[in-house]
């Protein structure tokens, strides 16, 4: 299932993950489409990506937001490294959806 275990902990391979979700989801980049889409009109100077994975939803907003700030946060360090290469101007940070939230 693209998954890979450690007990109870599982990890997603960034490089099948795309494929994985969306044969779980059809509707899965329209779903990022409009996701993107509900932040025009609105002023964003930085936004944060929690559990953000290899950056789709990220792309999505930067590509609407050119010049705001992205802070990605997400557990796998090789989720945050494929969403590094694909917005090296990102801020990306190893943490939990369960950790307090960054300052700002």
């Amino acid at each position: 299932m693209g998954m890979e275990g450690d007990g109870a902990q599982f990890h997603f391979n960034p490089d099948t993950y795309l494929e994985m979700v969306t044969s779980e989801v059809p509707a899965y980049q329209e779903m990022e489409d409009r996701t993107a889409e509900a932040t025009l009109g609105i002023e964003v100077g930085s936004f944060l990506d929690l559990g953000t994975g290899t950056g789709e939803t990220a792309v999505r907003v930067a590509g609407k937001h050119p010049s705001a700030r992205l802070l990605g946060i997400d557990e796998s360090p090789e989720m945050l490294a494929h969403a590094r290469r694909r917005l090296p101007e990102g801020d990306f940070r190893i943490g939990r959806l369960e950790d307090p939230l960054p300052e700002g």
